[in-house]
């Protein structure tokens, strides 16, 4: 089964906690969570919900020359509208978006990788993908202003991106490279995931089960015959 986007959503407000509304909708979903605490340099998150469910941190770069980055994902998110929650230990710009997607994995994550340089116009990160058609996911966050997606990248028509996914499967597995730009020198954070593709094992086990009974039925009608004219030769 092939991964496919499924939806995106997006909000920012100065409190202690953050909702919006996300809709999912189809089989095999994951759904990824970033969240930028803007020109925050302590670890005031304290956790990420959809639907009241917790979701798993992926990744996170608390940078006191830039911010506060995180990744967060959630397998088999229920379907429908439910609200996605940020809380905070503090007050603070907490600017976060969504992205979920169908036909995924629905165990662990295919791997994750962070990053933070600082006085550079734009960052690279890469990801080693171990399963075949792989997609990856990546979220920036900068001291003076949000990065724009570059090379490797697609954004889902958010004014100011802060996910983005490669919008293609990696096939074979292998290096995958995400870059963000910025407009000026600016200190930037990255989290990115690579997530592998769910696959149907049922028919394949069938298949391989009727191939072992055929082989065995085969061998047992054969050695009878074998048998028999053993017997016969010996008497």
């Amino acid at each position: 089964m092939a991964i496919a986007f499924d939806s995106v959503s997006d909000s920012n407000a100065t409190s202690t906690s953050l909702t919006y509304a996300h809709t999912t909708s189809g089989d095999n979903r994951i759904l990824f969570v970033s969240v930028l605490l803007a020109g925050e340099h302590s670890d005031y998150l304290t956790g990420v919900t959809y639907g009241g469910v917790a979701m798993t941190q992926v990744g996170k770069v608390i940078n006191a020359n830039t911010g506060s980055t995180y990744l967060y994902v959630l397998f088999n998110p229920a379907v429908g509208a439910n609200n996605i929650v940020v809380n905070s230990s503090a007050s603070v710009a907490i600017y976060s978006q969504a992205e979920s997607f169908t036909g995924a994995r629905q165990s662990v994550l295919d791997g994750s990788n962070t990053s933070a340089v600082t006085n550079v116009t734009s960052i690279t990160l890469s990801i080693i993908t171990t399963a075949d058609n792989c997609w990856c996911i990546s979220c920036p966050g900068a001291k003076n202003q949000a990065p724009t997606a570059s090379t490797g990248i697609t954004t889902r028509g958010q004014a100011t991106p802060r996910i983005g996914d490669s919008n293609s499967a990696k096939t074979p597995a292998g290096s995958y490279s995400m870059t963000w730009v910025d407009g000026v020198t600016d200190n930037i954070n990255m989290v990115m995931a690579s997530f592998a593709p769910f696959i149907e094992s049922g028919p394949s086990n069938l298949k391989s089960l009727n191939t072992n009974l055929k082989a065995n039925i085969k061998t047992i009608n054969g050695n009878p015959i074998a048998n028999v004219k053993s017997l016969n030769t010996n008497v």
